[in-house]
């Protein structure tokens, strides 16, 4: 007969019925068991499970496994055997029962197990025992006493009731309705005298709604009986004959609130198929029809992880079979969504991956919506190409195109059993998207023409990103040069102060400024590489570029051309309006009518460009470039009475009308005109000329004379005396870069040359001019005439002051020079000025005529 543990039965109903309640409060639980089986199906474990093919067995739930003790195996076994999933059944030591037996029963009490009873198959009614045995571990098995039981017993039943072990019928081997109890398996009492209402073998029994059931068995034939107790001694008959059927050898349990009659021998002893169930003991209903894969009896049956199940019995001849009833699969696949990265993201259509995974079943779809549940769904792709397996890798491909901003995925699936998951509890990934690269960028500097901007700082905007926010900066100049500069990773903020060094180390300086304010539009990043320090722009076209990147990825890339311009204009063709070309320092005189001269001539500003030599031996060029010429300064200076120049106007003029002719000049012709009537007077004059980035040239000076007569004045002389010259002092100014010295090499030296007097004073006013393409100018007030773009090579300088003229030779060379400095001591020999006025001749004449006229009257006077 087959014993059952009612505290492991009861325990399990607790458990499911706290499972119902976690479902119907929790909504989010997406894998709950909603319904328990309904006895209408039965699923093989595995193939011939057992080790061996068994009857007449006994099986129990202990310790979170089944057990299947002794039996039928052909004879009485001493097996015992556990399993934790009905699939792979392992034995308890070796032959672990202390004899073989079959046809007793089991129970689990006093977190033990025991066998009570049975029938050792030796033969006659000696080999029905009074044995009860008990284990802790299915490996040692100690008997109760000796011979506890108060009578041989076989084909009995078993319960727990009311703390005690409970011994109900059996054969002793007659049939009896001897009720027996036992508190510690020792010391057994009889409940009543022949309690039970009929003698009684065979049957089964359960405890159910807090009493004792006996239900069928063999009672002078098979019978349709059951009968309950609460205290063993009064049995009272649920209804007459309740079961639909007469059975005896079948096995029972309690489960899902009701008593369940499995299989056994029915009429005429055929076996059975049939699963009945009752919530009363009165009214019973088949499960299904034929519900069992097999007719069978002797068999047993045990409540385990939430199923019912049934163990070994004959089904023809003893059988190695284990069979379960599946739990009913009303709950869908579980979903585990992989978080979409990176997020944000720049696609938008975004691949969401992740895996179904379905317990009874299998996978037979996934579907996705976007950003709500009441719409039309939209199919996954299986990883593998098709959905048809308990656990399906997917992939969500998200169509059409979705708009920038905050998303969210639904994902349901579907197993081959039509369970879907509901909308609520649809799996969910959020995630943004942004499309939009970022904007507000701004290159601040520096930008256009310049010619200071050697060694730059960069600096620009912060850009503004509204969907992702900004993630990074990259910097970067000169890209493509063989000599270029980059940093990145730069953070899109600083720490939120005035100024923020972010980094200062030997490559890079980057600096956060003006974060401090409520204006987020004049926040700037200020980048200065190192490297500059040791090899500073050279002249020609350069560039540097930003790009701000978004968390998303999108990038936004901004880049600026600058123009360094470091070569000086130049004046070319100049002449007085209506006087006279100019030559450098030459003396030209104006007409009284003429208070308001013009000049005319050709401001010119060439191309350039430079080819540098990096410290690893590579060469970068920069296009030639041309600010081109901007304003023309014209300063009159007026000789007084001491014979020094002072100030007498300056008059700025603006070119227009700029022409460009590329890789060449950009010129404007100009003509301009003193801005007031000059009074009569010697003037010193000058043109200089600036262009667009402050580069600039002085025209070497000229003299402008208005109705000036002195002829004492230095002016329009040729001189008959010599000086002599004496190089005092000469100093070579090196080159400070090799941009420098590409300079020079293009350009020519520049010739400082300072006169000074017998006492070492300046002399003011001398004319130099330096040979052989000859240049002219005047010494100023300390005594220096300065001379550009002077070739290499032996020049002469030629000094004339106070009608005295000298030329002193010099030679000019030097790779690594750039100025040569020149103090020249004059000192005067002979004087003998020449005037060639013609109007001073003719006073001259006239006065001496005058003269010799007066004497000659006088002298006749005296005569007379």
């Amino acid at each position: 007969m087959k014993i059952f543990n009612i505290k492991k039965i009861l325990s399990r109903i607790v458990l499911l019925s706290c499972f119902l309640i976690s479902f119907l409060f929790n909504p989010l639980v997406t894998k709950t068991v909603l319904a328990l089986p309904d006895g209408s199906s039965w699923v093989e474990a595995g193939t011939d499970a057992l080790p061996v093919a068994t009857s007449y067995l006994s099986s129990i739930v202990f310790n979170s496994k089944m057990w299947v003790i002794g039996g039928n195996t052909g004879s009485a076994t001493r097996k015992v055997y556990y399993s934790t999933d009905g699939i792979t059944w392992t034995e308890a030591g070796t032959d672990a029962l202390p004899v073989g037996t079959y046809n007793h029963t089991s129970v689990v009490f006093d977190s033990k197990m025991w066998v009570i009873g049975g029938n050792t198959g030796a033969g006659g009614v000696d080999a029905i025992k009074r044995k009860v045995y008990y284990s802790t571990d299915g490996i040692t098995w100690t008997e109760a006493g000796t011979d506890a039981l108060p009578v041989r017993t076989e084909g009995h039943s078993s319960v727990v009731f009311d703390s005690k072990m409970w011994v109900i019928g059996g054969s002793v081997p007659a049939a009896t309705r001897k009720v027996y109890y036992s508190s510690d398996g020792i010391t057994w009492t009889e409940a009543g005298t022949n309690a039970l209402p009929v003698a009684t073998y065979n049957h089964s029994s359960v405890v159910f709604d807090s009493k004792m059931w006996v239900i069928g068995g063999y009672a002078g034939g098979l019978v349709r009986k059951v009968y309950y107790s609460s205290d063993g001694i009064t049995w009272t008959e649920a209804g007459t004959n309740a079961l639909p059927v007469v059975t005896g050898w079948s096995a029972a349990v309690v489960f899902d609130s009701k008593m369940w009659v499995i299989g056994g021998a029915t009429t005429s002893f055929a076996r059975s198929r049939r699963v009945y169930s009752s919530a009363d003991g009165i009214t019973w209903t088949e499960a299904g029809t034929d519900a069992l894969p097999v007719a069978t009896y002797t068999h047993s049956s045990v409540v385990y992880d939430s199923q019912m199940w049934l163990i070994g019995g004959d089904t023809g001849s003893r059988t190695r079979k284990v069979y379960y009833t599946p739990t009913p699969d009303s709950a869908a696949p579980s979903i585990s969504l992989s978080a979409f990265s990176p997020d944000p993201t720049s696609d938008a259509t975004p691949a969401i991956t992740g895996t179904a995974t379905e317990d009874e079943g299998t996978v037979s779809s996934v579907e996705y919506q976007m950003d709500g549940t009441t719409g039309s769904w939209t199919a996954c792709t299986a990883d593998d190409g098709t959905f048809d397996e308990a656990s399906e890798a997917f992939t969500c491909t998200v169509s059409p195109a979705l708009a920038d901003g905050a998303h969210t995925i639904y994902v349901r699936a579907t197993d081959s059993n039509s369970n879907t998951t509901s909308n609520a509890n649809a799996s969910t990934d959020s995630f943004t998207i942004d499309t939009t690269v970022p904007i507000s960028l701004t290159l601040d500097s520096p930008t256009g023409y310049t010619k200071d901007f050697t060694r730059p700082t960069l600096v620009f905007k912060k850009a503004t990103d509204a969907t992702a926010g900004i993630s990074s900066y990259s910097v970067f100049l000169d890209d493509g040069k063989n000599q270029n500069w980059s940093t990145t990773g730069i953070p899109a903020s600083g720490n939120g102060s005035s100024a923020y060094v972010w980094k200062d180390d030997s490559s890079v300086k980057v600096e956060f400024t003006n974060e401090n304010d409520s204006d987020s539009t004049n926040d700037q990043i200020r980048v200065y590489f190192k490297g500059l320090d040791s090899a500073e722009l050279t002249e020609g076209k350069h560039s540097w570029k930003v790009i701000a990147y978004d968390n998303a990825g999108n990038s936004k890339e901004e880049s600026k051309d600058f123009y360094l311009d470091k070569t000086n204009p130049s004046i070319s063709e100049l002449a007085v309006a209506n006087v006279s070309t100019v030559a450098q320092g030459q003396v030209y005189k104006l007409n009284v009518t003429n208070r308001t001269p013009s000049f005319s001539g050709k401001a010119s500003d060439p191309y350039q460009g430079s080819t540098k030599t990096n410290a690893n031996d590579t060469k970068d060029t920069f296009d030639k470039v041309c600010s081109g010429p901007l304003t023309l300064t014209l300063t009159l200076k007026r000789k007084d009475s001491r014979g020094d120049f002072i100030d007498h106007l300056t008059k700025e003029y603006s070119l227009t009308d700029i022409k460009d002719e590329p890789l060449n000049e950009k010129y404007a012709r100009f003509y301009i005109t003193v801005p007031y009537p000059l009074i009569d007077g010697y003037y010193q004059t000058n043109l200089s000329l600036k262009d667009q980035v402050g580069n600039s040239y002085n025209y070497p000076v000229f003299y402008l004379s208005l109705n000036y007569s002195s002829a004492a004045s230095g002016v329009n002389y040729q001189t008959q005396g010599n000086l002599q010259t004496e190089i005092t002092n000469q100093e070579q100014i090196p080159v400070q870069s090799e941009e420098e010295k590409q300079q020079v090499q293009q350009q020519g030296y520049t010739v400082q040359v300072k006169v000074i007097s017998k006492q070492n004073q300046p002399i003011i006013n001398a004319r130099v001019e330096i040979h052989s393409d000859i240049q002219t100018s005047y010494t100023d007030k300390q005594g220096i005439a300065l001379f550009h773009n002077v070739p290499g090579g032996n020049h002469l300088i030629k000094i004339a002051y106070a009608n005295f003229t000298r030329e002193q030779k010099v030679t000019l060379e030097g790779d690594n020079t750039k100025q040569f400095n020149f103090d020249i001591r004059v000192t005067e020999e002979s004087k003998t000025p020449i005037y060639k006025n013609p109007v001073s001749l003719v006073l001259a004449t006239v006065v001496l005529s005058l003269l010799v006229s007066i004497l000659f009257s006088l002298w006749r006077k005296r005569q007379v």
